[in-house]
């Protein structure tokens, strides 16, 4: 290890254990609560002031230990791999200051599942980054493919369960419109997914498929496409109208959508 990188490592250290020390002083040897600090935050609801503080430092230590992960990764190893991980401990630590917050808070248990909805989500999205890497380094696309698609149809359960949180009452029978919501999302992520698979053909002789595959590769594009194609055959087949009869006002809208999505498709 070179001297500058001691140095800097060394520097990273002291400063990291003497913050992290501060903080858990603050979390668990005292009597702070939120309300104490309430006018240094924003916005906290009343049933939030008698928390203690330790819902706020102990997100920002474990963002810290992230930071220090990625510094102390950065330091003692190279190569492109350690350069993706590095960037995901960066975005979890920046991550984990909204996540453990969720997961910590006692005001809301929906909010707290939802907490280790993203973490999971979250370590979806990290997996799928290195195995793409290893992809692209050993030359092997089906592996990014198949992670992607595996990637896919999991955050659009992630989705559902978010509505099942959030728009389902305990007790209360499931709505027409909570059902149709659970429906598109389901048929939107499980074509993306489907549909992501035929990226596998990107690398094929055939131009044909070739260029085939390099569409089904881009991601953003096939799962926003397979949402919208869900939405306009739900609307195209009235279950929307029937659902919320106001959606009968925007057939001109929806249709020329359609039209134009087709004309780019044919334009690719």
């Amino acid at each position: 290890m070179a001297n500058e990188n001691r140095s800097r490592l060394i520097r990273a250290t002291v400063i990291f254990f003497s913050i992290i020390a501060v903080l858990a002083v603050l979390s668990f040897a005292s009597t702070i609560t939120i309300g104490d600090v309430a006018s240094f935050l924003p916005y906290i609801p009343e049933s939030m002031a008698p928390v203690g503080i330790y819902v706020i430092m102990v997100p920002v230590m474990i963002a810290l230990i992230f930071f220090y992960l990625a510094i102390l990764v950065g330091t003692l190893f190279e190569g492109k791999i350690n350069n993706v991980i590095i960037s995901g401990l960066y975005a979890g630590g920046f991550a984990s200051l909204i996540i453990v917050f969720m997961i910590l808070q006692p005001a809301s248990q929906a909010t707290q599942t939802a907490g280790y909805l993203f973490m999971g989500s979250f370590a979806v999205y990290f997996l799928y980054s290195i195995l793409a890497t290893i992809a692209e380094l050993r030359k092997q696309f089906y592996i990014r493919v198949i992670a992607g698609a595996l990637a896919i149809f999991i955050i659009g359960q992630v989705c559902v369960q978010l509505v099942n949180l959030y728009m389902i009452v305990p007790g209360v029978p499931e709505s027409e419109q909570v059902a149709l919501i659970k429906s598109m999302l389901n048929w939107g992520f499980g074509a993306a997914s489907i549909i992501t698979l035929v990226g596998i053909f990107r690398d094929s002789r055939s131009p044909y498929l070739s260029q085939i595959g390099a569409i089904a590769a881009n991601y953003f594009f096939v799962l926003a496409l397979s949402l919208i194609g869900t939405l306009y055959v739900n609307f195209i087949s009235g279950n929307l109208t029937e659902v919320s009869p106001v959606m009968e006002q925007l057939s001109p809208y929806v249709e020329w959508t359609g039209i134009v999505i087709v004309l780019s498709l044919i334009h690719i």
